[in-house]
């Protein structure tokens, strides 16, 4: 079986991947972790019992893994990992490696890539209540879990800036991040400056993803019409939209069905969201 590289300027072990034979093979997580690379290119210094000094390392570091099981979507190959500057740069057999590697012997062990956990909320407040995760617990306790990325949400109110939400998030962020991430932009309101901001995200900021909603009647919800402008946008600036699709209408008098009834808690979900709202 040929093996080709792809070069990924990732951290190693925020989940690098490489192809074999046009096919995606994924990096180590958990062997990573023991031969002490850093948590993220992310890192920023102040961050609890981080070791700020784990990324310098890892410039430097050449690391074989050796043994193990590498998982690829469709298939397991047995296979050795060449890693070297945070890039891995070889998978294979019997490989030509140059000296002074660090080998970790995966013997038994499955090599597979650290997970992205598409939609997270660290540090958020919604609906008068306050996510009990800031970026560092919620990434660190993330990477003890074998996840290596994390995409948060920006949720602007409605008629503010969608630019200040991102760089206050940023803010809020950049200083606590234990692993990679990136953020979705809430579109929470539409106007023409909205559309300006979206295409300065995409331009200016990396932002590449815009989630709407069809629900959370006069605090995030989107008019049909509204939604369609914004699929438009995404459209024109090439970027992901994303929905979360429930009846609004519906949801709304099911919510005051169930707090008409005293319910308050978490067992009012099937009354407030019936499974007609979702369809």
């Amino acid at each position: 079986m040929a093996l080709a590289v792809r070069r990924e300027p990732w951290c190693v072990q925020a989940g690098a991947g490489v192809a074999v034979d046009g096919a995606t093979c994924p990096a180590a997580v958990v062997p990573l972790e023991a031969a002490g690379l850093g948590l993220s290119r992310l890192y920023r210094d102040g961050r609890g019992d981080c070791d700020s000094t784990m990324l310098a390392n890892a410039a430097t570091m050449r690391i074989l893994i050796k043994g193990g099981k590498v998982v690829n979507d469709d298939c397991t190959l047995e296979a050795d990992v060449y890693i070297e500057n945070g890039i891995i740069q070889q998978v294979g057999r019997e490989l030509m490696i140059p000296g002074g590697a660090k080998v970790i012997d995966a013997t038994g062990k499955l090599v597979i890539p650290g997970g992205i956990d598409t939609s997270t909320h660290f540090h958020q407040t919604f609906m008068n209540a306050t996510c009990v995760d800031d970026f560092y617990h919620g990434t660190k306790a993330a990477l003890v879990g074998g996840t290596t990325m994390i995409i948060g949400h920006v949720l602007p109110d409605k008629e503010t800036s969608l630019l200040d939400a991102y760089e206050k998030c940023r803010s809020l962020a950049d200083p606590k991040v234990c692993c990679d991430y990136a953020l979705h932009m809430g579109i929470t309101w539409w106007a023409p400056k909205v559309k300006a901001e979206m295409e300065t995200l995409v331009r200016e900021k990396g932002v590449n993803s815009f989630q709407m909603f069809m629900t959370y009647k006069d605090l995030y919800m989107l008019r049909d019409s509204e939604l369609y402008q914004v699929f438009r946008a995404c459209r024109d600036i090439g970027a992901i939209a994303r929905v979360h699709a429930e009846n609004g209408e519906l949801v709304a008098e099911g919510a005051k069905e169930a707090l008409d009834l005293g319910i308050t808690g978490p067992e009012g979900i099937e009354i407030s969201r019936p499974e007609e709202a979702k369809s």
